[in-house]
């Protein structure tokens, strides 16, 4: 997990790559710098980028890299009442969570991930 110094770095580039988001870039295009950051910079073992889907309520994997291939069976769908990653969505907030267990009602949902690269925190 990244010291918090690299929150408001991260911050700064995910602010920076939302604001050019428009119908002339394609997903790749604004989520890569994004990914690169965290990855190489903040140290992130693994770096995902959600789409909301408010009307399902649910959450859409757009893109993920990490620092190694991934082996675990990845979730391209999360529940946007129930995971770390909604309440971050529904705040509007960059969040640190410092561990992953369940926090007021939500959880990590993806625990083979968290198992295969012995994710101890998050940043959403």
């Amino acid at each position: 997990m990244p010291e918090n110094t690299g929150l408001l770095d991260l911050e700064r580039v995910v602010r920076e790559n939302y604001a050019i988001v428009s119908g002339a870039h394609d997903t790749a295009s604004v989520c890569q710098p994004i990914l690169d950051y965290a990855v190489h910079c903040a140290g992130c073992p693994v770096a995902e980028v959600w789409s909301v889907d408010p009307r399902n309520r649910r959450l859409i994997l757009l893109a993920q890299q990490s620092q190694r291939p991934i082996t675990s069976l990845q979730k391209d769908l999360l529940d946007f009442d129930t995971s770390f990653t909604g309440a971050t969505a529904e705040t509007i907030q960059v969040t640190a969570f410092k561990g992953l267990e369940q926090y007021q009602s939500r959880t990590f949902e993806n625990p083979e991930l968290r198992d295969e690269f012995n994710l101890q925190g998050m940043l959403s």
